[in-house]
């Protein structure tokens, strides 16, 4: 019912359905992915930038406790890691500092090129975390190049792995 809800795009229901299915089964992978992804669906609708922070806290904490629960799935590690580095995007925009959370979304996405050296996604957000840290180095007056570097040798073995993935592109 709740990834119905989801898919015809009733978001509220979604996620109230899929919170209920948790609560019976927490163990169940394609719930809680489907909750975090209605949740953040769910804050992106919102002008509200308390609202958008808050929704993207609860996104955190659904990847977070799925984390714990199965240390080994990426999907999990790769959906933190995307909430982190969308929640540092935000603080670039609203005159804070994207680098912790930036950092997170480092931390988990090496854990995951770790356990799944294949998943081109992993190493696309990866790239994506460390072109975005470049560019405010240099914002800052800082040397960006080794993060640059970096983020180059990221999206090219995702393009590795991927070549037709237009995201990577």
């Amino acid at each position: 019912r709740g990834l119905l809800a989801q898919g015809e795009l009733r978001i509220p229901e979604a996620i109230a359905q899929l919170t209920r299915a948790l609560e019976r089964d927490p163990d169940l992978e394609e719930a809680r992915e489907a909750l975090a992804s209605a949740v953040t669906a769910a804050q992106r609708e919102s002008r509200d930038s308390s609202a958008i922070e808050e929704g993207s806290l609860a996104a955190e904490r659904i990847w977070t406790a799925g984390i714990e629960r199965d240390l080994g799935y990426v999907p999990f590690l790769d959906g933190r890691a995307e909430v982190r580095l969308w929640r540092g995007i935000r603080a670039t925009h609203g005159g804070g500092d994207p680098l912790p959370a930036w950092e997170e979304a480092e931390r988990d996405l090496l854990e995951a090129v770790r356990l799944a050296p294949l998943r081109a996604r992993s190493w696309r957000t990866l790239g994506t975390v460390r072109s975005n840290r470049g560019d405010q180095l240099a914002r800052r007056g800082g040397n960006p190049e080794a993060a640059f570097a970096q983020a180059e040798k990221d999206l090219s073995h995702a393009l590795e792995i991927a070549p037709g993935d237009s995201e990577i592109w």
